[in-house]
Formats: C-alpha cells, structure tokens, sequence
C-alpha cells in the first residue's frame, strides 16, 4: 500500500472494453493499494506520477499488522471503497450479477460488491470449446467481448441454438448443484470472459447468510423442478 506525500498521480481503470481510462487524480494525502490487499486480487488500477512525487510504502506483512490491530482503519477503507470505486467496469461486473435471477434480489448492494472482486479475467479463441455437453460445471461466466454460440445435442448431432454476446451468463444455474452442462459453448469469436470459480462463492455464502439462503432455495427449485438449459 503507498501513501503520496508530494506531488500529484492519475488513476487509471481498465473498462468493460479492456481499455483503460482516466478516473482521477490524486494529491498529496492520498493512498492507493489498499483493495488488492483487502480482497486478495489482482492490482484493479494503474498509478501514474504526473511529476515527481514521494510516497510513503507499507509492505504486505505491515497492512495486514495494521488492520488486525485497528479494526476501525479496515472498515473505513473497505467504506471508501464502496463509495468512491464505482468506475465503469465494476459497474458492469454488478449489472451483470444483477441479471442473474437468484442474485437480483434478497441480497445486499455488499454481498453484490464484495461478489465483483472475486471474478477472474480469461480469454478464448475462436473456434475453441468453453465448455461441452456432459461436463461438469464448476464455473460461472461472463461474457466481456466477442460472442459464444450455443449448441444443443441430440443423437450425437449438434444443433445451434442461439449466440450469447456481451453481458450475458453462463452456468449460473448448473453452478448452484455442481451440475453436468446439458449444452455445449464454442466462441464464434475471440472472446473474453469474467469467471466465477465455485469455491470463491462458497466462501462468500459462508460469510454472508442471506447468499447462502437464496442459493439454498434455488438449489431446492432445481431439485425439483429441474435444470434450466444453462
């Protein structure tokens, strides 16, 4: 984690489209690096001095001394995150988790951000699988760019379905039981995607109880009634 002493530095994000954009620019007094420590992520911005600056370094072992010793400087960082890192991309990652049906509603504004760090970014070649029919789904996707066609299988033939494109997601569904997809996903173009791994979540539904009850009743309506295609 770094404090800036003296001069000034822009922030920089990577958006939906992985370019990355202007989001502020910090002064004297400012600190940067807290949300990769507090939530065990990859750096989620790019720091750049304008001028000659002077910063101030806590190393890993130090950040964490810290905040176990002063609980009151954890929760007010992790509140300023909440309120002051709403760039575009995490935007999107929330708009996207709001769209699946079980997280649209019965859950808090938290849980949907603390759901936004747990994603991992991957990538996929045109042509090549991102799943197949009978395999087990262990994953939730998002997709950031490009497009994914959908096969149904009967008799060993492959039938297209539909294209899946930006903003939509997979395996939400088959996910909650550990499920065998009943379709398969091949990108139509390059592609990347926004992954979910499932015992991320698992630790996610143990730490906040009201994830864990709406998981609970969907996993109960899918026993009973049934898969959804994905």
């Amino acid at each position: 984690m770094y404090f800036l002493a003296k001069g000034e530095c822009d922030v920089y994000v990577t958006d939906e489209n992985q370019m990355e954009k202007f989001t502020k620019a910090l002064k004297g007094g400012s600190y940067f690096g807290e949300v990769a420590l507090l939530k065990k992520c990859k750096r989620t911005a790019s720091v750049i001095s304008k001028n000659y600056s002077t910063c101030a370094k806590l190393d890993k072992t130090s950040f964490f001394r810290l905040i176990d010793r002063f609980q009151f400087v954890k929760e007010s960082m992790l509140d300023h995150m909440r309120e002051d890192y709403q760039d575009k991309w995490k935007k999107f990652i929330k708009r996207c988790i709001r769209n699946i049906d079980y997280l649209s509603y019965g859950i808090s504004d938290r849980i949907v951000e603390e759901m936004t760090y747990l994603f991992e970014l991957t990538s996929l070649k045109e042509g090549n699988y991102l799943f197949r029919v009978g395999e087990s789904c262990n994953d939730i996707y998002i997709i950031n760019n490009g497009e994914l066609d959908i096969f149904v299988h009967n008799n060993s033939k492959e039938t297209y379905l539909e294209s899946l494109f930006t903003g939509c997601s997979i395996g939400a569904y088959s996910y909650l039981n550990q499920e065998a997809y009943t379709i398969s996903g091949r990108a139509k173009t390059d592609i990347t995607l926004l992954k979910l791994p499932f015992n991320k979540m698992l630790e996610l539904r143990e730490r906040f109880e009201d994830l864990d009850k709406v998981m609970t009743e969907y996993e109960s309506y899918i026993e009973e009634y049934g898969l959804p295609y994905c």
